[in-house]
């Protein structure tokens, strides 16, 4: 089977400021029809409630116009070249159609079509494979097959109809739609938004390494999110060191079983087998899940890249659970800080000899529902020069109960944190799932909407906490 494997450069054309990939004045679905479920649709649609400002064509085999989109039967047919070519046609018609916009001056090719390598076809693999020479003999950059595309705010770029159009700092680099489409969503809840995002699926010519650093050399993104489920590239580690030279670089990594590397062969057709934390070189955050991509990435977007790990000051309402949250952060490389006398003096006039430990991680032990006491503490610390972060456990089951009895307590409990966080970027919170309802779920969205990071692991504070400004990174 002769595969076509990624790992090439972008065409130069392509990479430039602005580059007409993120900033297409021309956009043409290939395969759009005005039949209720065409898919080609579905894009110009979504292009339409993007307030995409360009052109927007239609082409179709009856040349017709599509909601308001400029119908044509060919690519060439159309008064000028598109920079981007959105093809929504059969497998068996991609190829032609890519020649077709090879031969029409078309710069860059989204395949939304999938039945290529993921169908583990000979025949399939081939066409993928000819596909991709089309596109390199013509400098065409390929996003694709079998993925979502392009999602990008300030171009006015989206692939679908319900995508929050949040301008922000973040680049987002994913073989999955759905991943996109998730992340988005879930980073809009807390404020930020996304510049860039790139679903490739297949990766057939361009995979998550060069995708990565292509946005990070745009210059545009503060962080970039990689959600990638095979090591389809041969350079993938390189790549990615490379982007982690201009900008933080989270990247949650896929399948880690047999079924799990299965699924994402089907899904995505990635040859290259599973890839492990292991691999990833320095500069770049690894984490293990969808939720710690989000948390992290806000993390690392709302604050510069420091150039060590902070030093770290832990609350907590138990004495294991501190030790259990020193032992995560000393595993990742992440200090603990040594506080002050006066800091030691501050803590021991909050509670006097009732506080369990007054060393970090400070316990409030049975003071933890004390609102005057938190407040102190959380005062204390942020005052203390050795203290870079503080990581606040918040055990919100406990205060509901203590709601039971006083009304209102837990409000202004949350109201305390909230209050200390504001205008400060050196607190986050430790906040594990303990009954999945509509409550805390509310609570979460409260600290996200504040800014506050939420951590649901000491793992994931951390491995986001770890991450440093490489030594060689130019900007």
């Amino acid at each position: 089977m002769n595969v076509h494997h990624t790992g090439h450069a972008l065409p130069l054309p392509l990479r430039g400021h602005p580059s007409p990939l993120l900033n297409p004045r021309h956009v043409a679905v290939v395969g759009a029809s005005n039949r209720p479920s065409n898919a080609g649709l579905s894009f110009v649609r979504a292009l339409r409630a993007a307030r995409f400002g360009g052109r927007i064509s239609a082409v179709n085999r009856d040349g017709a116009n599509v909601e308001g989109a400029l119908g044509a039967t060919s690519l060439g047919d159309l008064p000028n070249p598109p920079d981007l070519a959105i093809l929504a046609v059969p497998a068996p018609l991609v190829t032609r159609a890519a020649k077709d916009a090879a031969a029409s001056g078309v710069r860059a090719l989204h395949v939304f079509t999938g039945g290529f390598t993921e169908l583990s076809d000979a025949e399939a693999a081939a066409e993928q494979d000819r596909l991709v020479r089309t596109c390199d003999e013509a400098g065409i950059a390929l996003i694709g097959p079998n993925c979502m595309g392009l999602y990008r705010p300030r171009a006015g770029l989206a692939f679908r109809e319900d995508q929050p159009m949040l301008d922000g700092p973040v680049g987002l680099v994913s073989q999955s739609g759905g991943v996109v489409i998730a992340a988005t969503h879930q980073l809009a809840a807390r404020g930020l938004g996304v510049a860039t995002a790139i679903s490739f699926g297949n990766g057939a010519q361009l995979g998550a390494g060069s995708w990565s650093e292509f946005l990070a050399e745009a210059g545009e993104h503060s962080v970039l999110a990689v959600y990638v489920e095979s090591a389809n590239e041969p350079d993938l580690a390189e790549r990615l060191e490379r982007a982690a030279r201009h900008r933080p670089v989270v990247v949650c990594v896929g399948p880690s079983g047999h079924a799990a590397t299965a699924a994402a062969r089907r899904h995505t057709g990635a040859p290259g087998g599973p890839v492990l934390p292991r691999e990833w070189p320095d500069g770049v955050v690894a984490v293990s899940s969808i939720e710690q991509l989000i948390t992290t990435t806000e993390w690392h977007a709302r604050r510069p890249l420091p150039e060590r790990p902070p030093r770290v000051a832990v609350v907590t309402i138990s004495g294991g659970v501190g030790v259990l949250a020193a032992s995560s952060l000393e595993a990742a490389g992440v200090r603990l800080s040594r506080f002050t006398d006066d800091t030691r003096q501050a803590l021991l006039g909050h509670a006097g000899r009732a506080l369990v430990s007054i060393e970090n991680p400070v316990d409030l032990g049975a003071r933890y529902l004390s609102r005057k006491l938190a407040a102190g503490v959380l005062t204390t610390l942020g005052a203390d020069p050795g203290v870079d972060v503080t990581l606040f456990h918040l055990v919100w089951d406990h205060l509901v109960d203590v709601d039971r009895r006083n009304p209102g307590y837990a409000e202004g409990y949350l109201n305390l944190l909230l209050g200390h966080a504001e205008n400060r970027d050196d607190f986050a919170v430790y906040f594990p799932p303990m009954v999945d309802d509509a409550q805390e779920r509310s609570i979460r969205d409260r600290l996200h909407q504040a800014g506050i990071p939420v951590f649901e692991t000491w793992d994931a504070a951390a491995r986001t906490l770890s991450a440093t400004r490489s030594p060689h990174r130019t900007n």
